[in-house]
């Protein structure tokens, strides 16, 4: 089910694969016979669509993308003595098969792409015609499949993020034995594909990493993304048949792994501000369905609605709403209700992605520390040092993120730590004259003479290479088990 709003008041519509319902569950649409459309958008015989509502055309009406199917929606609302309606024709219908979709801007040129999962293959199209999307003339993206096999990979819904860090987006997308981030060659794209790998093409779908996991059961769950040291990396949450884990979204690097069984469908881990405490959690359904026979004795069963959160709170903060499955930050508002008119979200500053939440106003706003610091210079003397220091900080404060991540076992797993920390600012000479203002961001700027700024940068250098290997270690704390409904923990 998805929520959008196609007229001109403020409740909601809701979709359901290729029909429409208006606020009062009243049938708008149907592109099928008899509630058949509810299963356009049905990946590899597994029943039911997940749509997404976007402006693929820019002209201010959003469009209804079910799969490989798009349609233009031009509501007339209701008046005296007549019911709302709605006139729904096709935009586009792409080749192949259908499947699951998720729209986001790949090449950065302002226009939306639609990432389609179907039939264990990730395809890319052109958002405005439905064609294989093309980076530039002659450099055309081809279907790719999901790594595992022809069978039991139908693959999930699509979830896409900066994982890289390289200011555009990529791709997650599980499947029946791995998961897998995706990558395009772009223009100045920093190749990185696993070993074996036969080298991607100019234009062309490549996987950056895949790691083995197990989903036999439905093949077809999603998966999040969430920063949870607001470092600017981002990590990825997903949920199989037996584990909860977390990978770094650079390279795949097991983060976290927590048992959790599951007999599949669509489900995907959730990370929000759950409890309200101004710090994120992960909210997380478990079952006990063919449990013993798919996980083994080695993982214990549990069923009910599980949420986790640092022990020391330190995640940095979140949105307290995930309004939908095809959840995209501009499609809910902070109270959780859908907005009269979307924004698009591959504009907006620090989005351009889908299931993925955000942090505050953007998606990465809890650096090492960032402090204004001032100085009025009368009677100065020519030198002066300052220093800053930032504690582990709650809803309203400054979040200094949660420190590098290592693994650490404890009763419920692995989970993020924080510390607090020192830095020198502004060591250096002070110019007289006027009020000298700097950021400091992670390590701040030093000095405007060249030497000290060399030896900042060797330090930045190391102090990345550090973040990198500490975060290849695992992560640091202990994973605290909040809250569980209608289950029992393990």
């Amino acid at each position: 089910m998805t929520l959008a709003n196609f007229d001109d008041d403020p409740m909601a519509e809701v979709v359901v694969g290729a029909m429409i319902f208006d606020h009062d569950g009243r049938l708008i649409w149907d592109a099928g016979t008899n509630g058949s459309g509810a299963n356009f958008g049905t990946n590899s015989g597994y029943s039911g669509g997940i749509a997404v509502v976007a402006d693929l055309d820019a002209d201010g009406t959003p469009e209804l993308i079910s799969g490989r199917n798009a349609y233009q929606v031009a509501w007339t609302p209701a008046s005296t003595g007549v019911l709302a309606s709605a006139t729904v024709t096709p935009f586009w219908v792409a080749a192949g098969n259908d499947g699951y979709p998720a729209v986001a801007d790949l090449d950065g040129d302002g226009t939306p792409e639609v990432v389609l999962v179907a039939s264990r293959q990730v395809i890319l199209l052109n958002g405005q015609t439905g064609d294989l999307w093309c980076v530039a003339a002659g450099q055309c993206s081809t279907p790719l499949n999901i790594p595992g096999g022809a069978s039991t990979n139908r693959g999930g819904p699509p979830t896409i993020a900066d994982f890289d860090g390289d200011g555009r987006a990529e791709i997650g997308v599980a499947g029946g034995f791995s998961y897998s981030v995706y990558d395009v060659y772009r223009p100045g794209e920093d190749l990185v594909y696993p070993n074996g790998d036969p080298a991607p093409a100019p234009g062309a779908l490549y996987v950056r990493w895949s790691s083995t996991t197990q989903d036999t059961s439905s093949n077809s769950t999603g998966s999040s993304v969430f920063d949870f040291e607001g470092d600017g990396a981002a990590e990825v949450v997903y949920a199989d048949e037996c584990f909860l884990r977390v990978y770094s979204g650079t390279n795949g690097v097991l983060q976290l792994q927590e048992p959790s069984t599951s007999a599949t469908i669509h489900e995907y881990p959730l990370v929000v501000d759950a409890d309200g405490d101004g710090n994120s959690e992960i909210l997380l359904v478990a079952n006990d369905a063919g449990a013993a026979g798919n996980c083994g004795a080695g993982v214990p069963t549990r069923r009910g609605l599980f949420m986790y959160g640092d022990t020391n709170d330190a995640w940095v903060p979140t949105r307290r709403v995930w309004t939908q499955h095809a959840y995209h930050v501009t499609n809910a508002s902070s109270a959780g209700n859908v907005p009269l008119d979307e924004l698009p979200n591959w504009l907006q500053p620090r989005l351009n992605n889908a299931r993925q939440n955000v942090q505050g106003d953007g998606v990465f706003n809890a650096p090492d520390v960032a402090v204004d610091l001032s100085v009025g210079l009368a009677s100065c003397p020519d030198t002066h040092q300052l220093r800053a220091r930032h504690q582990p900080g709650r809803a309203g404060r400054v979040h200094g993120g949660a420190g590098p991540l290592r693994a650490h076992h404890g009763r419920h797993g692995h989970a993020l730590g924080h510390g607090g920390h020192h830095h020198a600012a502004l060591a250096g000479p002070v110019r007289g004259g006027h009020v000298r203002r700097a950021r400091a961001r992670g390590r701040p700027r030093l000095s405007r003479h060249r030497g000290l700024r060399r030896r900042g940068r060797r330090r930045r250098r190391r102090q990345r290479v550090r973040r990198e290997q500490q975060r290849e270690r695992g992560l640091r704390g202990a994973l605290r088990l909040l809250r569980v409904t209608h289950g029992a923990p393990m």
